[in-house]
């Protein structure tokens, strides 16, 4: 309903209706764990976890299959917390993720080169209390 300016009363706004037919539109899923597919990332989100460490989230579309759940992956860069281990696997796993979406590292990096980038890799899957069943990324593979 949309007030009617001229005479004060409400009105029924016919724009307002959709005209989609939702029988049709198909239920998303995720592939079974061990699957070998192209991917492409879709977008990120950046910030700072509860122990101050930078992070990175991409997310990710199985190419060619819009009927599977987008998914993400989590790219901490380590925190104050983590010993110089840890932080150089968490920067070597990033790094591998930039080699697959040919990124070079060598150089400042600008999470923008990562949209649209292909590469192929293995799905795992993982249980959220709040979306459900999810593809993970198990393994990169990279590009064919």
């Amino acid at each position: 309903m949309a007030k009617n300016k001229d005479t004060d009363t409400m009105e029924p706004q016919h724009d307002s209706i959709l005209d989609i037919d939702f029988a049709d539109v198909p239920e998303m899923t995720v592939l079974d764990a061990d699957t070998e597919v192209e991917v492409a990332v879709a977008r990120y989100q950046q910030g700072t976890s509860r122990k101050s460490e930078k992070f990175t989230i991409f997310y990710f579309e199985v190419v060619g299959d819009p009927t599977i759940k987008t998914f993400s992956n989590y790219y901490g860069f380590g925190g104050p917390e983590d010993t110089e281990k840890q932080k150089n696997e968490k920067l070597n796993r990033f790094m591998d993720f930039a080699a697959a979406c040919n990124v070079d590292t060598s150089q400042s990096v600008d999470l923008e080169q990562f949209i649209g980038a292909h590469f192929w890799a293995v799905l795992g899957q993982k249980e959220d209390a709040t979306y459900g069943v999810q593809n993970t990324l198990k393994r990169i593979i990279g590009s064919r």
